[in-house]
């Protein structure tokens, strides 16, 4: 096993982290983290709230917060927020401590995945194919610096799993009670 002691999901809000990393994290005989889902243990209300209460700002640095907690423990598939690596603190936290691999999805995908937009901040109100294509360019740099990247338009949760579990064999991570197969 490598240095790395973790996994982290990547990826725009809508391309299966919460529920590939849950399968994952099982396969793997890991702990499942969603940093979104901490956020809300530590502020004691959810997302939506936060940004309409305190903004955006407040919550990314809640974000920054919560990851560098996550990240110093180790046997764990994290699945963080949309936005998280665009904070280059947050990219560096994560690198140390996990291999990073980025879920992608169309905006096509996306769109039909986040249905209409409830629980997700930067998409409310109207124009979300919109505002889905604009935010996908904007952050597309800081995910393709994830050491692997995976589509995931079109396939089986299985599929996904098994493609991560190979590159994560490749890259010298195996924790104990991985399942292969």
């Amino acid at each position: 096993m490598s240095g790395k002691g973790n996994v982290a999901l990547v990826g725009f809000m809508g391309t299966g982290k919460t529920t590939v990393g849950r399968m994952l994290a099982h396969e793997l005989g890991m702990a499942f983290v969603d940093t979104d889902e901490e956020i809300e243990k530590m502020q004691g209300k959810p997302i939506p709230d936060i940004f309409a209460q305190n903004g955006e700002e407040f919550f990314r640095d809640a974000e920054s917060r919560a990851l560098k907690t996550i990240a110093a423990r180790s046997g764990q598939v994290i699945a963080t927020g949309g936005g998280a690596i665009v904070r280059e603190d947050n990219f560096a936290v994560l690198s140390r401590r996990a291999h990073i691999v980025c879920l992608r999805a169309s905006p096509a995908v996306i769109l039909q995945r986040t249905g209409e937009g409830g629980g997700r901040p930067l998409l409310g109100g109207g124009g979300r194919w919109k505002k889905i294509t604009s935010l996908l360019k904007a952050r597309e740099t800081y995910y393709a610096k994830a050491e692997y990247a995976v589509d995931t338009d079109g396939r089986s949760l299985s599929e996904i799993s098994g493609e991560i579990r190979l590159f994560l064999l490749k890259a010298g991570f195996l924790p104990p009670n991985a399942n292969l197969q």
